[in-house]
């Protein structure tokens, strides 16, 4: 089967003896298909083959759920470098995730970073500066106003498999993949708490991240965050920014394109994320404690964040520096009212 741009197709059962079972570079459900193998369809198993970015395989016939991944070994946290500025305690910290590939590319050592924001990602470095502008505004200018973190971790791209992008769903069946995403969660577990013990009550957290990142956040919410005593209400707010994990009319504020506010009813709001959609550990709904001072950011058609028919890889590529801003104002605005110590 083959879809041309702007088709749609959703297709189940069984598809084997063929060449190419499916291809497309939109979003075609093809979940629950018997590929003729357990290991699933080719290249990601031995069954029937697949092509595109925009084939949904997840859950196949056969499919196990992978194990997670081992923690991931710490890593160094900016409070271990006395000399740099980003050591010391503030109002706030601005914890960026980056997303799958951004530089500095599939590298969690420090001699990948030039410094403590270098590892932001290009998207969340349009929200961090929005932000930071936005706190100016709000007359937090002294020098322990806030310091911008960027996670050291591997942010692994997507796999690349026998020169065909697998996309999302094929990423998530990939053994290096799941372990960057768990090595996200357990960076962003040690930075928090190696932040709490230092700074004590004194310094808040806004945590942003795109995609991968943002499900590492995502699942750092939902898995660990709830364990660690006092831990979600020094979270002064979060930012996720193409969601994976999204879930169908969750209690966090939902923004789409533009930055328009998405209403209960909405597409947007109804939309899973591919993450989400498969059912994967950690993708439930955020805890109620934090959704009051969680925006997520999801383009129609984002075929990561709201995979659906017409949905496809480029509307996950292609947010604008003014989106990405008003995401860092609205976590600016939220944090001043409901988190940060009077100026």
């Amino acid at each position: 089967m083959s879809v041309s741009p702007g088709g749609a197709a959703e297709i189940h059962g069984k598809i084997l003896n063929s060449t190419v079972g499916v291809s497309s570079d939109y979003y075609v459900d093809a979940s629950d298909v018997d590929w003729g193998h357990p290991s699933g369809p080719a290249p990601i198993g031995t069954g029937t083959r697949i092509r595109g970015e925009g084939v949904d395989v997840l859950p196949w016939t056969g499919w196990v759920q992978p194990a997670l991944p081992p923690p991931a070994a710490p890593g160094i946290t900016p409070g271990s470098s006395s000399n740099q500025a980003e050591s010391g305690c503030k109002q706030v910290m601005f914890l960026a995730v980056r997303g799958s590939g951004e530089d500095p590319f599939d590298q969690a050592g420090d001699a990948a970073y030039n410094n403590w924001l270098s590892g932001m990602g290009p998207n969340i470095w349009q929200v961090y500066t929005a932000f930071n502008d936005q706190l100016n505004v709000r007359g937090y200018t002294g020098p322990n106003n806030q310091k911008g973190i960027g996670l050291r971790y591997t942010a692994m791209h997507v796999p690349i498999i026998e020169n065909v992008l697998g996309g999302w769903p094929q990423a998530l069946s990939n053994t290096l993949y799941t372990a960057s995403i768990w090595q996200g969660v357990d960076r962003i577990e040690q930075y928090l708490n190696d932040e709490v013990a230092r700074c004590g009550s004194t310094q808040k957290y806004v945590l942003a991240g795109y995609s991968q990142g943002a499900l590492a956040i995502h699942l750092y919410l939902t898995q660990r965050a709830p364990d660690t005593p006092g831990m979600l209400n020094r979270i002064a707010a979060v930012g996720l920014q193409a969601d994976p994990a999204k879930n169908q009319n969750g209690a966090e504020h939902t923004f789409t394109d533009g930055f328009s506010s998405a209403g209960p009813g909405t597409d947007m709001k109804n939309a899973k994320g591919i993450y989400r959609k498969a059912i994967l550990p950690g993708s439930g709904p955020l805890p109620d404690a934090i959704t009051a001072r969680t925006a997520t950011l999801c383009h129609d058609n984002d075929i990561v964040c709201a995979p659906g028919f017409g949905s496809w890889i480029t509307q996950h590529t292609n947010y604008t520096n003014a989106e990405l801003r008003a995401l860092g104002t609205w976590l600016a605005n939220t944090a001043a009212n409901t988190g940060l110590p009077p100026r």
